[in-house]
């Protein structure tokens, strides 16, 4: 009886074949597109220019626009007929640019120029579009043929990643939500200083009311004392008014949004809404802002809030030692980054303690909630920079942590 010949790995019928099988078995959607126009195009476009194709296309990213609307699609699976939402016909005659909106040009454009330039694959992210016209995030990656096969063509493996995305976004609203539950809780801390920066103002209100009164009920007004007083009036109006506007905003503001800020600006004011809580917990502030430290690419409130949250935790944790209790903040240019330093002269971090302190609900405090450094070290690392805590060179905590400067 005559055995069947083997098929061997090398006959490349049986190697399409296979090709094709993991090409639909797959959940991931692979597009097949005809390169041939495209290389044509760049061809000429290098051969005017005089440079190379990788050099050409970063030199002009319009082009990729160009050369993927005139990249005929080969061939989709079930996968990205399903995901797109269009039949294998329609797709087919219809340019690969028509699934790739503006929001994908970026990455097709890296795409193209790790394939120009040798790379192995490639792998991004960005937006591209159903036949309904919706957008939705994918992961693309591509892998290069290591030598020239023709007729040329490319194939884009696809995946959907809007659930990610979703998780993503829902961890940061609640990131968002747990940093303003903080800051709100810092307030509560601050509510004597607040109360005593807004009492201030309304004693010298009714003073100076009383003495405008006391000027016009004589036999003979003096109306310029009177006006004298109630010029005060209003400027301890305006007084009072912005203590409540900038509680206002470091309650209910401070999402996320960046702009440059002037840093010694931002360590002014921060030092102005616990001026009096640092000052009834016995601590004085030592200020060191290099000159040439300049603005800060931050959410100015959220900064505001990790100076707030240092400083106030210094003055508490000095609060068992004779005086004098001193705060130091510095601030240095570091690089691309503003290095900032707040030390106290307290009892310092126990060594077991060391970095952990910035944990979720860690505390060494009998009535504390944990959540002050680790909020602390969200905000600081969500802006690019980080956050450690030492013991002072003195004796004592040392918190240093990087900002990104605006320019």
């Amino acid at each position: 009886m005559n055995s069947v010949p083997e098929v061997q790995e090398s006959d490349p019928g049986t190697q399409a074949h296979r090709y094709h099988r993991i090409f639909e078995a797959t959940v991931v959607a692979f597009w097949e597109i005809d390169l041939a126009d495209m290389q044509a195009m760049l061809a000429e476009r290098c051969r005017e220019s005089g440079l190379k194709p990788a050099d050409y296309v970063r030199a002009n990213p319009a082009f990729i626009r160009q050369s993927i609307d005139s990249c005929r699609v080969l061939d989709l699976n079930t996968r990205a007929q399903v995901l797109f939402g269009v039949d294998r016909d329609t797709a087919l005659a219809t340019p690969f640019g028509h699934w790739c909106p503006p929001q994908a040009e970026a990455m097709l454009l890296d795409n193209l120029v790790a394939y120009l330039s040798g790379e192995p694959g490639y792998e991004g992210e960005a937006l591209m579009a159903r036949a309904d016209g919706s957008l939705f995030p994918v992961h693309v990656s591509t892998a290069f043929p290591q030598e020239p096969v023709s007729p040329p063509a490319g194939t884009f493996a696809i995946m959907d990643i809007s659930d990610r995305i979703e998780r993503e976004e829902a961890l940061a609203r609640l990131n968002t939500d747990l940093i303003r539950a903080a800051r709100v809780a810092t307030l509560g801390e601050l509510a004597a200083s607040i109360a005593h920066e807004v009492n201030q103002p309304l004693t010298a209100l009714v003073a100076n009311g009383n003495a405008a009164l006391r000027w016009l009920r004589r036999p003979t007004p003096d109306l310029q004392e009177a006006i004298d007083a109630i010029s005060r009036i209003v400027e301890d109006g305006t007084r009072a008014s912005e203590v409540l506007a900038r509680t206002r905003r470091m309650a209910t503001k401070g999402d996320g949004d960046r702009a440059p800020h002037d840093f010694a600006t931002i360590v002014d004011e921060a030092l102005a809404i616990t001026r009096w809580q640092l000052a009834s917990l016995g601590a004085e502030v030592d200020l060191a802002v290099a000159p040439d430290v300049g603005t800060i690419l931050v959410d100015k409130v959220q900064i505001q809030q990790v100076l707030i949250n240092l400083l106030v935790n210094a003055a508490q944790a000095m609060v068992g030692i004779a005086a004098p209790r001193r705060i130091g903040i510095s601030a240095h240019l570091e690089g691309a980054f503003v290095r900032v330093q707040v030390d106290d002269n307290g009892p310092g971090i126990p060594e077991t303690v060391g970095q952990q302190i910035f944990n979720a609900f860690y505390t060494t405090k009998p009535d504390g909630m944990g959540m002050g450094l680790s909020v602390t070290r969200t905000i600081v690392e969500g802006h690019g920079g980080s956050i450690r805590a030492d013991l002072a060179a003195g004796g004592g905590a040392s918190f240093h942590f990087t900002l990104p400067r605006a320019d």
